[in-house]
């Protein structure tokens, strides 16, 4: 019994000890996942950001690696200050709390490995000026780039790449074009996706909802549209769309969809429309 009782015991402690060895760790690595992170996130964009605040964790999601990236920030940069002064400094994006898992050993070697993906609290702003540019043309490389790249003459691997989920959630997206008077206002409560890439062939699903309202465009009555709500299940493998569920919902018009959409040269669909209702006195 003595013995049994101290095997226990000795089972507890080895467990306490475990897991006070992996927050030190965590906190002691915390400094440099947090450099990593955003290194990175400058590397992929090409653009400077801000982070509040990066955590780092072996616990949460153990044995994978977990990290959250609190307040992350995109704002225009000079460029579009210069050209438009008269625009207010506005933050092109903004992430509330990004969550990553990811794979413990590549941390260790620098690299991050991430197997899932969880975003709150999304604001993204696009502008289109009366010229033309957009507040995010700093983003995109110049065509006037006379740097010289050497040619690889080795062939490149065929990407292989699995995302086994990303959520979205509370998302908001305004876009203006003041060149057409043109403006939306997208609300995503949800969407959940996943997808992979073998080479040239591309699998993916998603599921969700979303809102659009405050809508304009020339000589049309979109404006004098309140809300126009879609939810919808669907998937893609090899150039074909499976739309399993689409429901749209706007000033009284009900329409369940399903059915295919073949996307190459030209777009085919085969659709058939389950039901649809139109309320006369919400119409009005």
């Amino acid at each position: 019994m003595k013995k049994a009782l101290k095997i226990f015991l000795y089972f507890i402690l080895t467990i306490f000890v475990l897991i006070l060895l992996l927050i030190v760790i965590a906190k002691l690595a915390e400094n440099k996942i947090a450099h990593l992170v955003t290194d990175k996130i400058e590397e992929e964009i090409k653009a400077p950001v801000n982070v509040d605040e990066v955590s780092f964790s072996l616990l949460r999601q153990f044995p994978y690696a977990s990290i959250k990236i609190s307040g992350l920030y995109l704002g225009a940069n000079d460029s579009v200050a210069k050209l438009h002064p008269e625009v207010p400094a506005d933050t092109i994006l903004y992430l509330g709390n990004t969550y990553l898992k990811v794979k413990t050993k590549a941390l260790f070697d620098n690299k991050i490995e991430v197997l899932g993906v969880k975003i709150e609290d999304v604001d993204i702003k696009y502008d289109i000026y009366n010229d033309g540019t957009t507040n995010i043309d700093f983003l995109i490389p110049s065509k006037t780039d006379t740097t010289k790249v050497a040619e690889d003459t080795v062939a490149s691997e065929p990407i292989n790449a699995l995302l086994k989920k990303l959520e979205l959630r509370n998302v908001n997206v305004h876009y203006t074009d003041d060149s057409t008077d043109t403006r939306a206002f997208v609300h995503i409560p949800e969407i959940i996706t996943s997808g992979q890439m073998m080479g040239e062939q591309i699998t993916g699903l998603a599921k969700g909802s979303m809102e659009l309202s405050d809508l304009n465009y020339p000589e049309t009555n979109l404006s004098k549209m309140n809300k126009t709500r879609l939810t919808f299940d669907i998937g893609y493998k090899h150039d074909t769309v499976t739309i399993k569920n689409l429901k749209i919902n706007t000033d009284g018009v009900y329409i369940n969809l399903r059915g295919k959409a073949f996307v190459g040269d030209e777009i085919y669909t085969d659709m058939n429309i389950d039901s649809a209702v139109f309320d006369s006195r919400r119409a009005e």
